[in-house]
């Protein structure tokens, strides 16, 4: 995946590594549901921009990021770098998903009949 944001991307800008994050996890969760319709998944890309000392992150799905301080500076928290698109977490997700014309929300079933898990989209 990070070949596909480097191809894509223009300049080093925050607005730029965005943009090549969006397409790059267009394109892959394209070809995952070519693959498998009913496939899932999740993932975190974090670019660091040392000479403009920047952190660009960006994530789909309930996969995170937390930025650690360094050792030496113990008594500083993690900074979260994103934030969850579990929709039993995420209010503007929820609203986004409920949003989106034919798609379900519900759980998942186990052996017994029983609601499992998070809620997904279906």
């Amino acid at each position: 995946l990070l070949p596909a944001i480097a191809g894509r991307l223009r300049r080093a800008a925050a607005e730029d590594i965005h943009a090549a994050c969006t397409e790059a996890f267009a394109d892959l969760h394209r070809k995952c549901l070519a693959e498998n319709p009913l496939s899932g998944s999740t993932i975190t890309c974090v670019v660091v921009n040392t000479t403009r000392r920047e952190v660009s992150c960006a994530n789909v799905g309930d996969s995170s990021a937390l930025l650690v301080p360094n050792l030496a500076r113990m008594g500083e928290p993690p900074v979260e770098l994103s934030r969850s698109h579990r929709m039993m977490e995420n209010d503007e997700e929820m609203a986004r998903v409920r949003a989106l014309p034919g798609v379900e929300i519900r759980q998942g079933v186990n052996g017994l009949g029983q609601p499992f898990g998070d809620l997904r989209a279906w």
